[in-house]
């Protein structure tokens, strides 16, 4: 049975924005490839996201591992057709973060609990902090420290005003090592900190959550930065590690701003990274079939509006 004329056209109409959004990306059915962008094994921000978006399972061997979120902004940026993960502090205009579940990720969601892809940001000590370490862990959670947390675009938790810097002798030094995305954190609150008690040298330096969480562990560090919880191995191999929530922070799913996909479910992000839908073409009709596939036509001359086409 043929349609009616008028319900005909009415489909092309629907249609015409959404195929114009894939020929201005130059997606072609030879062409669509999707770029699968994520982190190297011993990131946090990596764990985080294989236990909550992959349920542990490993990713797809054409993953481009990179090793820090500097680097994933970086390749979604010069890359039309790439999707990847970073944490909120490296979002801007540059890339486009997606709604996953239909839940827009900030500060409000993660907050509530809504966001499906957010995680605590940690600092370990080995045991209980004392003397200098301490102190400057006590800067951290001080109103003065949260404020720092927030001004580098993460979630600051609840400050305290009860805290007081204490004096140490000159060339004291403390050793923090770890996560990239902690890293900022580490790096403000430890300038500051320094500001006011000059006495004290602070190093910061990243190479990853698994290399923070070891080198704390082993002693070759005083603080070691994590933006993930510990694994079973690293309770085993070092059973007197003490966690800092320092903040909250959201993974924020992001692809190119030419790319025409706004929000995406887990399930499907899941089916990403684990190789199984590998065309941008799959994606958008996986999106339709299980909720909505949302088009953001911003970059589309003439229209500065968002269509959420229901099928």
């Amino acid at each position: 049975m043929k349609l009616p004329t008028i319900r005909l056209l009415k489909l092309v109409i629907i249609l015409i924005p959404f195929v114009l959004a894939f020929i201005s990306l130059g997606i072609t059915r030879s062409s669509d490839t999707i770029v699968v962008v994520g982190r190297d094994e011993a990131s946090g921000t990596r764990g985080s996201f294989d236990e909550l978006v992959l349920n542990k399972e490993d990713p797809t061997p054409s993953m481009e591992a990179q090793p820090s979120n500097g680097f994933v902004h970086e390749k979604i940026v010069t890359t039309q057709l790439a999707i990847g993960y970073v944490g909120f502090a490296y979002l801007d205009e540059k890339v486009r973060p997606l709604r996953i579940n239909g839940v827009y990720p900030s500060e409000e969601t993660v907050l509530n609990g809504s966001y499906p892809i957010a995680r605590d940001l940690n600092m370990f000590t080995d045991g209980l902090p004392s003397g200098i370490v301490a102190n400057f862990i006590g800067f951290i959670f001080s109103e003065e420290g949260q404020q720092l947390v927030a001004n580098e675009g993460f979630i600051s938790i609840e400050g305290t005003n009860n805290f007081s810097i204490e004096s140490f002798p000159k060339g004291t030094q403390i050793s923090i090592v770890g996560s990239t995305t902690v890293l900022p954190i580490g790096a403000i609150v430890a300038q500051r900190y320094m500001e006011l008690n000059p006495n004290i040298s602070i190093s910061v330096s990243g190479g990853g959550s698994s290399t923070g969480v070891k080198s704390v562990g082993e002693g070759t560090a005083d603080i070691g930065m994590s933006s993930r919880e510990l694994k079973d191995s690293e309770y085993i191999d070092y059973p007197n590690l003490e966690k800092h929530v320092v903040a909250k922070d959201g993974i924020a799913v992001v692809v190119n701003p030419r790319n025409p996909i706004s929000g995406i479910q887990v399930s499907t992000l899941k089916r990403i990274y684990l190789g199984e839908l590998t065309l941008w073409s799959e994606v958008s009709n996986v999106e339709k079939l299980t909720s909505y596939y949302e088009v953001n036509l911003n970059f589309y001359s003439g229209y500065n509006g968002r269509e959420k086409f229901i099928f």
